[in-house]
């Protein structure tokens, strides 16, 4: 088998198949337990096939080689990207709830039309395994930006190659790999994980291998050639069985160092086979006409499978095999759908071939950015096409703005907020108003804090007081259960830096609100694994610290309201209200809870309270719990109307219901 720059190699993409099927089945349901390889398998292949196609391209100057280089990336990958992210802009606006899980979504759609989801996830810390990437349909397009962002590195690098550069490009070539491996190794021990994993500096060297085995191909092409037919069978079935290995076996928690060096080592292999030994068993194996169509068909069917996998999820759930099926189904007749009507015939179209490369490129980058407009005008209309209940913003959405009577003060508040911490803080100022009869409130607590933001807002307009919120997202302020140190480092600076700025801005008479999750959760927030009890409870540390850091706070007169335990529901209420994912398996714990229940749950945290309020002058427990459940059974809908957004955070409706009794007990006390 001859290396040329015109030689097709079956093998290669018999290998993309296995790489496009294990992600598929890992993303279905963890069928392929390290199918996340796939993409690392990928990569060397990107690697090796663009350097092996940009041999064809002309090279009497830098620019002429450039455009054509761009010229074919912008055939080959522009036209199903762009129509795989718009229209999964549409579904995403018809039928995803606006929530925590999704507010990710349409930034990182808009940085995959740019080749710069994969900066997005890694600067916003959304690890691979996280919910927030697990619901996001544009998730997999972060390889996409990888690939995209080292196409700007490759053509000065190959051009020097082609050019008779061969000793200096192949050193300086070796020596960026080496450097992204060290890059990987710092990054991911000693800095982050999420951004180890999604940078092209600590990927590089991924491609950069592929590129270097084209690009050596003089020096190993001899020995595998030469190899007798016994030793390459050999090396090509322990290669074979030592990915598949891989595949079932590699320890995500170490990837992609050092897990991720094997299988690319491995990738590297198998290629070398590919292109050299068509009587090798393993290459025979990868040129089968099924493997060779689903080899071709994987850049679509990488596209289109992890939006139809995530939008199930959303609607139908993938728990049994049946939906895992329609999931595999569904995704190959549209990655078909897409190969045959899409990239096919853009990419081999003579009349765009035929236009001037430069034109042809930035007639991609303007087609990418009329995509983009139409997207963003997508998410604009959200709110007037989404299909979900969960639309109605002035019910669902925490933060909406409650409405208030003619009797009522109505000043106007001026939103304000700011970075504090692990968190954030939100100041709810109002603004031309007097006689402000009621005290200044500071709250402090973790996302349900914040989940009182309407009633927050509420108070502030009807009674001209001022509101400043401090929230980080898992950090309960005092939660009864154990010290924040026991939380977590964040946590416990978060505290700390809380109260010194109260030392600063707290005056007699002033009330620091204190909202929290106190209860242990039946489930998670996004509807998927059930949670076992807190294995370990220190209460008596939690009212020890309460008790220390509340204690400087009243000795300048600042009063304290604890927050009772709220009710806790079994099943996230967003998940669950649309007539499309009612029946998803994420909803089978039902809506309802017993109060008694929830009575057994909130007894020791409420005894816990009384402590610190016994020991603590002008502490006091504010308690909504018998407001929102009035009932022997906890419902988190009334009247049609919800109650909670999703297993424990209050809704707009939901402030509303308690946002009065708030008010008198601040007046009261």
């Amino acid at each position: 088998m001859s290396l040329t720059k015109n030689t097709y190699f079956p093998a290669v993409d018999g290998l993309r198949a296995v790489a496009v099927l294990s992600v598929l089945l890992f993303h279905v349901d963890a069928i392929v337990p390290a199918g996340f390889i796939g993409v690392d398998i990928f990569f060397v292949i990107s690697g090796f096939v663009v350097a092996s196609a940009a041999m064809s391209l002309p090279v009497d100057s830098f620019r002429e080689f450039l455009n054509a280089f761009y010229a074919r990336r912008v055939l080959r990958i522009v036209p199903a990207l762009a129509v795989v992210v718009l229209v999964t802009f549409v579904v995403d606006a018809l039928i995803v709830p606006d929530a925590w899980l999704s507010d990710a979504n349409p930034k990182s759609g808009l940085a995959a039309l740019f080749g710069l989801s994969n900066v997005f996830f890694a600067l916003t810390s959304n690890d691979y395994w996280s919910p927030r990437t697990e619901f996001n349909p544009f998730t997999h397009t972060w390889s996409l930006g990888v690939e995209e962002q080292f196409y700007l590195i490759f053509p000065i690098l190959f051009f020097g190659w082609m050019q008779g550069r061969r000793r200096f490009v192949t050193f300086l070539l070796v020596s960026l790999i080496g450097l992204s491996l060290l890059a990987l190794y710092v990054v991911q021990e000693s800095y982050s994980r999420t951004i180890a994993f999604y940078s092209l500096p600590t990927r590089f060297w991924e491609l950069g291998l592929g590129v270097l085995l084209f690009m050596s191909r003089d020096v190993w092409r001899p020995a595998f050639s030469g190899m007798n037919r016994s030793s390459a069978e050999a090396v090509g079935a322990v290669a074979l069985a030592a990915m598949v290995g891989c595949l079932l076996w590699i320890d995500a928690s170490r990837f992609p160092w050092p897990s991720g060096l094997i299988p690319v080592l491995l990738t590297l292999l198998l290629i070398m086979l590919g292109t050299t030994r068509d009587d090798c068993g393993v290459v025979r194996l990868l040129s089968k006409p099924a493997a060779v169509f689903v080899g071709k068909l994987s850049y679509s069917l990488y596209l289109w499978h992890w939006p139809v996998i995530v939008f199930m999820k959303w609607t139908t759930g993938l728990a049994d095999w049946p939906h895992q099926l329609a999931a595999c189904v569904i995704s190959f007749a549209l990655a078909w759908a897409s190969w045959r009507y899409v990239e096919n015939p853009v990419r081999y179209s003579q009349k765009l071939k035929s236009l001037p490369k430069g034109r042809l490129v930035l007639s991609g980058i303007g087609a990418m950015a009329a995509f983009a407009a139409v997207a963003v005008l997508v998410v604009f209309a959200k709110p007037h096409i989404s299909m979900s209940v969960t639309s109605d913003e002035a019910v669902w959405h925490p933060d909406a703005v409650l409405p208030v009577t003619a009797a009522d003060r109505t000043c106007a508040v001026k939103d304000g907020k700011d970075s504090f911490g692990s968190g954030r803080r939100f100041d709810f100022s109002p603004v031309d108003c007097e006689n402000v009869d009621a005290p200044r409130v500071f709250v402090a607590g973790d996302s349900h804090a914040w989940a009182y933001s309407s009633m927050l807002r509420f108070y502030a307009a009807t009674t001209g007081s001022s509101v400043s919120m401090f929230t980080s997202p898992g950090c309960s302020v005092f939660n009864m259960r154990n010290s924040s140190a026991t939380i977590g480092r964040g946590c416990e600076e978060f505290v700390a830096s809380l109260f010194a700025t109260l030392q600063k801005e707290a005056r007699p008479g002033d009330v620091l609100f204190l909202p929290s999750l106190r209860l242990p959760r039946f489930g998670d927030q996004w509807g998927g694994a059930k949670i076992s009890p807190v294995a370990s409870i220190d209460r008596q540390a939690a009212v020890t610290e309460a008790i220390g850091r509340l204690e400087t706070l009243s000795v300048i007169g600042v009063k304290v309201f604890f927050e009772a335990p709220k009710p806790v529901f079994r099943v996230p209420l967003f998940r669950c209200s649309d007539f499309f994912n009612k029946d998803n398996p994420d909803c089978d714990g039902g809506l309802e809870v017993s109060r008694k229940e929830l009575d057994e749950l909130r007894t020791p945290v409420l005894s816990a309270m009384r402590q610190v309020k016994d020991q603590v002058t002008g502490v006091e427990i504010w308690d909504p719990y018998v407001l929102l459940c009035p009932d022997d059974v906890c419902s988190p809908v009334r009247a049609g109307k919800p109650l909670f957004f999703d297993g424990d955070h209050l809704t707009a409706y939901g402030n509303s219901i308690v946002a009065e009794s708030f008010h008198q007990a601040l007046r009261a006390h």
